[in-house]
């Protein structure tokens, strides 16, 4: 038994086509860390930090699997990109009982009972070829993530666009089933209201600063973005400046208490959409995405 933290998913699918034919003495240990990480991302905002954070916390799951019932029996924990925590083993139905009774104990006193769960592999070979699936999915969603943070100090020095980023967030952009919305605003609560209202019909993003909300742009070519003025590291006019640069076709609508003229004159001639003064209502929030000539459709830039 090892832990795999590497190419887990193309592991964890060569894993399956192994016990396939054989699957009778084998179990599955899940913790679904994928939704609990994607609050925190909503929370803390898209940066390298945070994506440390959630590989820490399924590491450290892990190992605790592994030094509680696991180490001595055949099998791997796989940590995927999303921080998903997967361990399939075999052994004895009387060891099963009670590995898989320990661990739920061990969860549950965590406050994590609710995100394990436990099966036999017979009768789910298919559901797991399906995980498999999704899985390898997610790890591209992530490997994007990932480049998004690693690259995003340079997009404040850069002095020529990138012509392939741009190409690249277009075509993401064409690809979605759902319009995804960027909300990049450091207020929990305004950021929250806005997500709120919107998340009902279209996927939404949360960033809290400048550089993640820039990082979330390139990891999930949003369709449309609303930006704060006045955020902690980055003024709003700065991230709409860089924004447009990155992506000329970049759907920006600034956000603000502080609706002078200045403010609304000189991001409009950045090139925003628009500008809502808060407190705002929902339904100024779903006119301006309503409005948004982004929808999946858009004319390419070529090379």
């Amino acid at each position: 038994m090892d832990i795999v933290t590497k190419n887990s998913e193309a592991l964890f699918a060569d894993l399956l086509a192994k016990i396939h034919e054989s699957p009778a003495s084998w179990m599955c240990a899940h913790v679904q860390m994928a939704t609990l990480n994607d609050g925190i991302l909503d929370a803390e905002g898209l940066s390298q930090k945070t994506l440390e954070k959630i590989h820490q916390i399924s590491l450290k799951l892990a190992k605790q699997i592994y030094d509680l019932e696991l180490k001595n029996f055949e099998g791997q924990i796989f940590i995927f990109e999303d921080g998903d925590i997967l361990a399939v083993f075999s052994c004895s139905e009387v060891a099963r009982q009670q590995m898989v009774e320990n661990l739920g104990k061990e969860f549950e006193s965590q406050g994590l009972g609710h995100l394990f769960s436990y099966y036999p592999l017979q009768n789910k070979m298919e559901s797991l070829v399906s995980l498999s699936k999704t899985k390898v999915e997610t790890a591209n969603e992530y490997k994007l993530k990932r480049h998004a943070v690693s690259t995003v100090d340079n997009i404040f020095i850069m002095t020529e666009p990138d012509r392939d980023l741009q190409i690249a967030l277009q075509v993401k952009r064409r690809q979605h089933v759902t319009m995804i919305v960027l909300v990049i605003e450091d207020d929990v609560v305004t950021r929250g209201l806005v997500a709120a209202t919107l998340k009902k019909s279209y996927k939404v993003v949360q960033a809290k600063d400048a550089k993640s909300g820039i990082a979330a742009y390139i990891a999930h070519a949003p369709n449309v973005v609303f930006l704060d003025i006045h955020l902690p590291d980055y003024s709003g006019k700065v991230v709409l400046d860089r924004l447009k640069f990155i992506d000329p076709a970049a759907y920006v609508v600034m956000i603000s208490t502080d609706s002078v003229a200045d403010n609304v004159l000189s991001t409009h001639a950045k090139g925003s959409a628009g500008f809502i003064k808060k407190p705002f209502s929902k339904e100024k929030i779903f006119e301006y995405v309503e409005k948004c000539p982004i929808k999946g459709k858009g004319t390419l830039i070529k090379p």
